[in-house]
């Protein structure tokens, strides 16, 4: 379960990277509504990051500060792409760790990680209406 949640961790930092250097690449192509949606989605994996950050240290962990490989695109479409590539990840290995949470019988957790998963579900509805 820890090594889950620190990938979860890595995935969480990639995604804010990503998010926010697209923020400013966005907006040189003129791409406002992805900018502005990208800094709001980073915004909340920030919060994402801190939430399992502080539950990997009350597991008797030590959270990971290393994100998994950025991946930048030149075109706005690239960098959509890239977002529902990373937040299909995210979704995948929160499924994961809420299930080995409920193999640990850790409630609180299976909680944390079922309302962080509804926003990522979100988040990724919403990069696919803007990919359509």
């Amino acid at each position: 379960l820890m090594d889950q949640l620190n990938f979860i961790r890595a995935q969480e930092l990639t995604a804010i990277h990503q998010y926010m250097s697209q923020h400013y690449e966005a907006k040189g192509f003129n791409g406002l509504q992805l900018a502005d949606s990208v800094k709001d989605i980073a915004m909340a994996e920030m919060k994402h990051a801190e939430i399992i950050a502080e539950r990997i240290v009350i597991l008797g962990g030590i959270p990971t500060v290393t994100p998994l490989e950025v991946k930048r695109g030149g075109s706005t479409g690239e960098m959509v792409d890239n977002d529902i590539k990373i937040e299909e990840l995210s979704i995948t290995s929160y499924k994961k760790a809420i299930e080995l949470a409920k193999e640990e019988k850790d409630e609180s957790l299976i909680t944390i990680l079922a309302d962080i998963l509804s926003q990522e579900d979100e988040h990724l509805a919403l990069l696919k209406k803007m990919k359509a």
